[in-house]
């Protein structure tokens, strides 16, 4: 077997293989790195990547990894933080000039449609509410509308990464997200259960999704994966051990564990 690091999309290839040249063209390639050895290209990405685990399991870790390699390879689009916690995480691993001069942050009460469409054009825009003060009522409408309007805003090969990504929709929104592969707009859509879809809703999502990352879930999200994503077959993701994740993506499946600590840029 080939020394190498696993790519999600493909079979094992050798370190000299991975690259990114943000100065080249930033809209086309670059790495991510998911997980300790699980790195993936840019361009691989397609329809929705649907992150799911319950608190305490390392979601947020993946979520503030994926915004810090939009952020350093100087990636437009939108991430919506819906505790304000990873918003401040995230800021304080931004340290060059080269990376701080590429987002800016905004409060969920304060930032309008305009800053919107200003903004996520030529910058990665970091939106955060405070839903433990505010309660989820509000912060649930208020996320709603800001989330559209990075989709109505976005440009090609832009970024949206939600959290509490199914809690929030409508009908509308949840459309946006069936149609990313379409629109061009590379989502990541996390939460802690599937189970605010319905059973329409939820396979619409499985045959949109481009990939899935799944910390340890409820059993009754197990459940439904096992049973309808043929992938997860006999794998037991409501035991999954803290800080892993099953990475599964055109038919293939591999688990590894976070990265940690996480690094400045």
């Amino acid at each position: 077997m080939e020394v190498g690091i696993y790519s999600p999309f493909g079979d094992f290839f050798d370190n000299s293989m991975v690259y990114y040249n943000q100065y080249f063209n930033p809209f086309i390639m670059f790495k991510i790195e998911l997980g300790q050895k699980c790195i993936l290209n840019s361009d691989e990405i397609s329809g929705p990547i649907l992150l799911l685990g319950i608190p305490g399991q390392g979601k947020s870790v993946t979520m503030i990894q994926m915004a810090l390699t939009l952020i350093e390879n100087k990636q437009k689009g939108l991430f919506f933080d819906t505790y304000g916690d990873l918003a401040e995480k995230i800021k304080k691993l931004v340290k060059s000039k080269s990376s701080k001069a590429n987002f800016v942050i905004f409060d969920a009460n304060k930032i309008s449609e305009k800053d919107i469409q200003k903004n996520i054009k030529n910058k990665f825009v970091i939106v955060f509410s405070r839903t433990a003060h505010d309660g989820f009522r509000r912060t649930r409408a208020q996320a709603n509308e800001i989330v559209k309007n990075a989709y109505r805003f976005a440009q090609k090969g832009s970024w949206i990464i939600t959290d509490q990504a199914l809690d929030i929709i409508d009908d509308v929104l949840f459309e946006k997200y069936l149609q990313t592969r379409k629109s061009d707009i590379k989502t990541i859509l996390a939460d802690q259960t599937i189970m605010a879809l319905s059973d329409k809703e939820k396979l619409q999502l499985k045959k949109a999704a481009g990939g899935y990352i799944i910390y340890k879930v409820r059993s009754l999200d197990s459940n439904w994966l096992q049973k309808n994503v043929k992938t997860f077959k006999g794998k037991k993701l409501s035991e999954t051990p803290k800080y892993e994740f099953y990475f599964a993506a055109n038919k293939k499946i591999a688990k590894f564990k976070s990265i940690f600590p996480l690094k400045a840029i």
